[in-house]
């Protein structure tokens, strides 16, 4: 068995000192469009990932740096991308469940039922929630709080609370699946 080629010792040489390099740099310009240290980090792993995948068409004796603050870019513009896509579904999901809620108050003994099978199925999914994802839903749906007012209650950010709204709308969802299906129907 062989072992590494010249050309790939280079190569992985050339890697190891851009991401010593640049690495920092790349993380806090994920940061800095993301906002979020965790989301950066992540953006930041799968440049280095890529740039590793494409080591052999990357000119590395040129600077990398343009590529990959390009590269870091795209990542940040694509996950914004998403979000939004995101909060127009999460707020079509959450359109939809006020609605049902208001037909049920509107109707007869018949929906009373329904209501306390809705009521049920909320419960359950509030139990599935962990105590800071269900504090969170509880201050922007119920008591109506903005993301930025609930950030400030409880001391976090707003994409926190996003991310917090966007977990709980999926559990609910989940839940909902069965029950909301036969209004659909």
């Amino acid at each position: 068995m062989k072992g590494p080629s010249d050309k790939e010792k280079w190569l992985s040489g050339q890697f190891d000192n851009a991401f010593r390099e640049h690495y920092h740099r790349v993380r806090y310009i994920a940061a800095h469009f993301l906002k979020e240290q965790e989301q950066a980090e992540n953006i930041a792993q799968d440049v280095f990932m890529g740039l590793w995948e494409k080591r052999y068409e990357v000119d590395f004796a040129k600077s990398v740096l343009p590529w990959l603050v390009t590269i870091t870019r795209n990542k940040c513009l694509n996950v914004i991308k998403n979000y939004k896509v995101q909060q127009k579904y999460q707020e079509r999901s959450y359109n939809l469940i006020m609605d049902l809620r208001a037909d049920l108050v509107k109707s007869s003994s018949e929906s009373m039922l329904l209501n306390k099978e809705a009521e049920v199925l909320l419960k359950e999914a509030m139990e599935k929630m962990t105590p800071s994802m269900k504090e969170t839903f509880l201050l922007c749906r119920f008591k109506e709080k903005k993301y930025e007012e609930a950030a400030k209650i409880q001391n976090v950010s707003v994409k926190t609370i996003e991310y917090r709204i966007m977990c709980a709308l999926k559990i609910l969802r989940k839940e909902f699946k069965d029950f909301l299906g036969m209004f659909l129907v």
